[in-house]
């Protein structure tokens, strides 16, 4: 499978606003509620991935969504905390066979 620039460019574009839109929307507070359920609220996040996988293919979606997961787990302090664990269990390891 072979990627043109305007297929990379996009994808990249794309994963940059899922960043922005997750950002600003978490700490602006601003929320639209859903007409006729107002405690659901809309997450426009899933726009720019929506629109990468239908403008781009399969394989951009993909890679726009894995952008979001990982801007939701870098906001959230999961990925540090994980990498935390991974790092000492690591070390602990190495330190056995030593």
């Amino acid at each position: 499978m072979k990627t043109d620039a305007k297929t990379l460019a996009g994808t990249a574009i794309l994963g940059t606003l899922v960043v922005v839109f997750d950002y600003s929307l978490k700490y602006s507070g601003f929320k639209i509620p859903f007409p006729w359920l107002p405690y659901l609220k809309f997450d426009f996040t899933g726009v720019p991935i929506v629109l990468s996988l239908l403008f781009f293919g399969s394989a951009s979606g993909i890679t726009t969504s894995a952008v979001a997961l990982l801007a939701i787990l870098a906001r959230a302090r999961v990925a540090q905390s994980a990498l935390d664990i991974v790092v000492l269990k690591y070390g602990v390891l190495h330190s056995l066979f030593l």
